[in-house]
Order: structure tokens, then sequence, then C-alpha cells
């Protein structure tokens, strides 16, 4: 068994005072080891709470070896520490020594989180404003195509107009051949320009002219309406597509004629018939100027033809006709008419 060592008062402390003597630091609350006794002795906020007995056999049990009661090496003239010493008291003690601990941070985190929310909401009201009012104005406006409705043409087939080609009934070529288009709607007034535009550049002596309206060549019946409408209307079931037009050009101007083809040999009363519808026509219509007064219709020979004529008072000026081998031979002047039928190379009868 160890032995105990006696206890020994520490130096300065007398018997009376070896027993402890428990003070309360803080007046206003009751020390939880009393059980609810309050000491009768207040402790003023300045006074020097003295040593214990228990801390004086803490001292004691630090001391070294062979040291004296009230010896030990923490003297007060180490000037370590002084057993005299008054312990540190807050003035007024401490306040609200048992209330709990206070979390400084939880305030902040509540003020971040609220902070967050607001400006959550307001970065989407103003994203729905944006979209509502900014960006339509960056959008451009379609606008509708509207596909008219498909309206179907119809087919329209083009007849190719049958021309048959010209046919000279000249058996011997003229020296000059030339074709003339009418300058607007076939008729009598643009027939007759045309005749007298072409007249202006012709050559002296016969030349072959082919009048054209558009793709057609002007002829037979056709051209013969342009002069005598009546003459063609009481002849043309006799008369064949083809015909010629020609130019004589001398001193006293420029001279028509033409060369119809009958369809047939006429008998004496076809060819007596025949006689009296040309006589009857205007037959001034075929010139191209006023030949003045006619005198009357009379007999007369052109290359040992028989032919019937009709003097005007304007010098050159003689209409005459003359049928022979189916053809119908008509002039303004007597000397195209011997040219025309030097070019025809009909035979005599």
């Amino acid at each position: 068994m160890e032995e105990q060592q006696p206890q020994t008062a520490a130096p300065g402390v007398t018997g009376a005072e070896s027993t402890p003597r428990i003070t309360n630091a803080f007046p206003q609350e009751t020390p939880e080891n009393l059980g609810g006794v309050v000491s009768e002795t207040p402790v003023s906020a300045t006074a020097t709470p003295e040593f214990t007995a228990p801390v004086a056999n803490d001292l004691a049990s630090v001391a070294p070896a062979g040291a004296t009661a009230g010896e030990n090496s923490l003297s007060n003239d180490s000037g370590v520490f002084d057993a005299n010493e008054p312990a540190f008291t807050p003035a007024g003690g401490v306040a609200n020594a048992g209330a709990p601990a206070i979390d400084y941070t939880a305030g902040g985190s509540k003020k971040k989180i609220t902070l967050w929310i607001v400006v959550g909401i307001i970065a989407a009201v103003v994203l729905v404003l944006g979209y509502l009012f900014i960006w339509p104005l960056f959008q451009k406006e379609e606008v509708p195509i509207v596909t008219p409705p498909v309206t179907e043409t119809p087919v329209v087939t083009e007849t190719p107009i049958e021309t048959e080609p010209y046919t000279s009934l000249f058996s011997l070529p003229a020296p000059v051949q030339v074709t003339r288009s009418l300058g607007g709607v076939a008729n009598v007034e643009s027939v007759r320009a045309a005749l007298v535009a072409e007249a202006e550049q012709s050559i002296d002596g016969i030349s072959e002219v082919v009048l054209m309206d558009g793709e057609t060549i002007l002829r037979g019946e056709g051209l013969l309406a342009f002069f005598a409408p009546d003459l063609a209307s009481a002849v043309g079931p006799s008369l064949e597509k083809d015909s010629t037009l020609f130019f004589y050009k001398d001193e006293n101007g420029v001279w028509p004629g033409h060369i119809f083809k009958l369809s047939g040999t006429l008998d004496e009363a076809g060819l007596t018939q025949l006689s009296a519808l040309i006589e009857a026509a205007p037959v001034s219509a075929f010139f191209l100027v006023d030949p003045g007064t006619p005198a009357a219709f009379q007999d007369g020979v052109v290359m040992e033809m028989p032919d019937r004529y009709v003097a005007f008072e304007t010098p050159g000026a003689s209409f005459g006709y003359l049928i022979s081998n189916n053809r119908l031979l008509v002039s303004t002047s007597f000397m195209g008419m011997q040219e025309a039928l030097r070019l025809l190379d009909l035979p005599k009868n």
C-alpha cells in the first residue's frame, strides 16, 4: 500500500481556513452544485479571489523532491507565478453565460437566397418582355406567296397556208422580175400604192411584178377584183389561179398589164359574152394615172392577132385586150401589149 502523505496547509493559509470555501463568481445565478443554496456573502466584482486548499495541494504536488512545505520552484522570486496575483474576472461577471451560441452565418445565407430569387424573377420578366416586344422587331414579315390559278391555254393548231409557188405565164422570161409586198391590209388603195411605188423604180421596157399580201400571192380572180370587181365576179369562175402582172415603161409613163389563164376553151358565144363584160367594165381603173376621156372600142391587130382596144386622150394611154390559146391579155399600152405577146410566144391563129 502506498503511504498517504499528510496534507499540510499552504503557507499563509490558517487552519480555520483549511476547509475549502466556495464562492459564487456570478451572484445573479445559482450554481448547479449547490442544489439551489446561494452564498450569503456576495462577492464584489472587484474583490480578489482567494486560493483554495485544492490549489495549495496542487502546488505542493509539483514541488521538487526534498523541498519543505511551502517551498517550490514556482516561487514569487522566479517571476513566473504569483500565488497572490488576483485571477482575471470580467467586470460585472459573464453575461448570459448559459445562453446558446449565435450562428451569424445563418442570416447571411438567407439573404443570399432571397437575392438570387429576386434576380431570377427580374431576369424572367426581362426575357418575357424581350420575346413579346423586342424579338418581333427583328423578324421579317413573311409575305404570303399567292400562287395564281393555272389557266390552261388551249392548244391552237395552226394550219399552214398552202401557198403554191408562183408560176409565170410568160413562155420567155422577163428581163426583170420583182416582188412587192403590200404596206397594209389588202384593199384597192394598198394595191394601187404598192404599184405606184414599184413604178417609180421600174426600168425602161417590160418587167414582171409579183404582189404579196403577207405570205399570199395576189393573182387570178383575187387580183382582178382590185381593179374591176364586177368583171372579176362575172369571169371569175372561168379563170384559173395563175396570172401574171407586168409593167411597161416608155417615154410617156409606166403602163400596167395582166395575163389571165382561162380554165377552158371558149366557143364563139362565150367569146362574145366575155368581150361584152370587159368593155362594160370601168377599164380606166387599170391605169396608174387618170387616162382622161376614152373613145369607143374598136377592132385592131397586134402582131398578126386580132384585138379590141379603146384610146384615151392621155398620150400613150390605150386599153386593149385579146383572147388566144386560153389566155386573156389586158394592157394599158399598145407597145406594152406587143412586148407581152412576144414573151408569151403564142402560136399564130
